[in-house]
């Protein structure tokens, strides 16, 4: 799995069109948020093999622990598939593999964090507004 993170003061997304690869998905289609970790994220067809459960949990404990460190308040998970050239995760398992990343990092926090989730396969329209400091955008691959 493919990270780039991006901490944000604010960003805002909103869904325009479904591409070819949408499967079903509930993630609401717009979106505005302030001082965010999005979380620009490519799931490869290697991260869906085995037990997802225990790689989604060590997913979002890593995105816990980097939101947490910058102080966000909210984490928006933004499905990304050109993070590499590799074979990605079909549609239906990374979109699975997604959720139990939000419901895990919804655990984790409590009321801590807010998190969010862009939905999958759409074309959509991106706003923000990067944080200043040395951390605002890194590139992370979270292994099995």
């Amino acid at each position: 799995m493919l990270m780039l993170f991006e901490h944000t003061e604010y960003f805002k997304w909103k869904a325009l069109s479904p591409g070819e690869k949408v499967d079903a998905d509930n993630a609401p289609l717009e979106g505005q948020v302030a001082n965010a970790l999005v979380a620009f994220t490519t799931i490869l067809e290697q991260d869906a093999i085995g037990n997802s459960d225990i790689f989604s949990k060590k997913a979002a404990n890593k995105i816990y622990k980097l939101a947490r460190q910058l102080n966000a308040e909210t984490v928006v998970l933004y499905p990304f598939a050109h993070l590499t050239n590799v074979t990605l995760a079909e549609p239906r398992l990374a979109i699975a593999m997604l959720k139990a990343i939000e419901a895990e990092l919804l655990l984790i926090s409590g009321a801590a964090l807010n998190v969010s989730r862009t939905p999958f396969g759409w074309h959509k329209q991106r706003e923000g507004r990067t944080a200043g400091h040395e951390q605002a955008i890194m590139l992370r691959e979270i292994k099995r």
